[in-house]
């Protein structure tokens, strides 16, 4: 088997393509620990030329070594017998570091696209202990490494809490995230922003808020990608401890970057002004919910776009009826009717036949 490169690339756990949509909206935002080549694999492997035969006299690394497969050719059961076989101890890597390093985050990656999330947390786990510097047995070469040590770690902390979201271990996901900004605070922008967001959905929404006030803080200084959903989340929040300025605020910093449409914004935007008695400014709002829509639904958003007009049209039919245009409201209803699902289509469908039918 051919070494992935002279170079170890760690930290980009499949668990990282999850992102931060854990509010209930139907992009979600990608987000991930940034695959970083660690100069690791450049000290203690040199080059595979380099290697000499005293080096490679372990009949399983041969083995390894002389294989075709690559590490996306093996499964979880061979993976194991290897990392089961290896001829070294965690406490004395030596210069084989890049092979098992190798093989425990392909296992840990492929277990959790297995759904086996206790096993990919325990692989996790053993890149932590084995990246760290104190489990390099060449104190000098240690010590070269220790920022790429720490990044590494960094990032080992991202994967294994993204993993720990995915399977309910919300109090475990907080923690990691907590260590990985221990470790790189200025570089957590995303640590940040996952974190907040989980905080606010367990209740904790003014820990939350100061978490994304630090994510978008930190975010403006790397680029806007991540800082549209972490308004609109920080805008949720504050929403929920009734700061309505302030959510309004955040939706409409949100709707300054525009990745894409932002029927998203301007519906909760509405629901916030309708808060706020500004009924005029709410239905202005649900009218640009649907003109994003105007001129097509792109492909792939159709269940996304009817979710958020048959809202417009049903909140839009109440601020109507409060205004005395009852043949406005009755059209909305209707329209609500038939785009919506589930509680909107009930809600619009029980409003029309009370209201509208005569």
């Amino acid at each position: 088997m051919k070494l992935r490169s002279t170079a170890i690339a760690l930290g980009v756990g499949a668990a990282t393509a999850a992102g931060l949509s854990l509010l209930k909206v139907d992009k979600p935002v990608v987000i991930g620990s940034t695959a970083v080549v660690v100069g690791a694999g450049l000290i203690l492997l040199k080059d595979e030329d380099e290697l000499n035969a005293d080096e490679l006299t372990q009949e399983h690394c041969n083995q390894i070594d002389d294989s075709e497969d690559t590490y996306d050719d093996l499964n979880i059961n061979r993976l194991s017998e290897y990392i089961e076989k290896y001829p070294v101890g965690i406490d004395d890597i030596g210069p084989r570091f890049a092979h098992l390093s190798d093989l425990y985050l392909e296992r840990a990656k492929k277990r959790q696209q297995a759904n086996d999330f206790n096993g990919a947390i325990e692989d996790y786990t053993k890149l932590i202990e084995l990246v760290s510097e104190n489990r390099i047995p060449d104190q000098e070469v240690a010590e070269t490494l220790k920022g790429y040590a720490q990044e590494q770690i960094y990032l080992m902390y991202i994967d294994r809490a993204n993993v720990k979201r995915i399977s309910s271990d919300l109090n475990g996901a907080i923690d990691d995230y907590g260590k990985a900004i221990d470790i790189d605070t200025e570089s957590s922008y995303y640590a940040y922003g996952c974190r907040g967001i989980i905080r606010g959905e367990s209740g904790k929404q003014q820990k939350a808020i100061e978490d994304l006030d630090k994510a978008i803080e930190l975010e403006k200084l790397k680029d806007e990608k991540n800082r549209k959903e972490y308004y609109f989340y920080r805008a949720s929040f504050k929403s929920q401890l009734s700061d309505h300025e302030g959510a309004i605020e955040d939706y409409t910093e949100a709707m300054k970057i525009d990745f894409g449409d932002n029927a998203k914004e301007y519906l909760f935007r509405g629901f916030e002004r309708s808060k706020l008695g500004d009924s005029k400014g709410a239905i202005n709002d649900f009218n640009e919910v649907l003109n994003q829509y105007s001129s097509g639904i792109p492909e792939g958003y159709l269940g996304e776009a009817h979710e958020y007009m048959s809202q417009a049209y049903n909140y839009r039919a109440s601020l109507k009826q409060e205004s005395g245009d009852m043949k406005g409201a009755c059209e909305d209803w209707w329209s609500a009717t038939v785009l919506g699902k589930d509680e909107i289509r009930k809600c619009a469908s029980e409003k029309y036949e009370k209201y509208c039918i005569r």
